[in-house]
């Protein structure tokens, strides 16, 4: 489940393992891989942006915690990485739906996890 507003991001377990399970899963249909592979490039793209905001805020909070004016605003570079925690839940929950294909969770098509996301 994905809950964002202006002030959380939530990102579940159930969704982390279910985008480990679709990553190394292998679509035997061409158009199922190719939809497979789409979605985890974007889930993969995410978590690199991800990844440098969270170091980038982190550079600039280590460095203005001390009190010397830093180069970069660590208010923006909050927001940054805020933007990127949704981004990142997006594409999770994005992937999540779409590798869900366990009996009780056949109901979800591509088809749905297009509309939710």
């Amino acid at each position: 489940m994905i809950e964002t507003t202006e002030a959380r991001v939530l990102v579940t377990h159930d969704d982390l393992v279910c985008n480990a399970r679709l990553i190394e899963r292998r679509e035997p249909n061409a158009d199922a891989e190719l939809r497979r592979l789409l979605l985890v490039r974007r889930f993969i793209a995410a978590s690199f942006d991800l990844t440098r905001a969270l170091r980038a805020q982190t550079e600039c909070a280590l460095v203005n915690h001390c009190g010397t004016a830093g180069t970069h605003s660590l208010e923006e570079a909050t927001e940054v990485l805020f933007g990127a925690l949704e981004e990142y839940a997006l594409r999770c929950r994005e992937v999540a739906i779409g590798g869900r294909t366990s009996e009780q969770e056949e109901e979800v098509s591509w088809d749905t996890a297009r509309a939710v996301v």
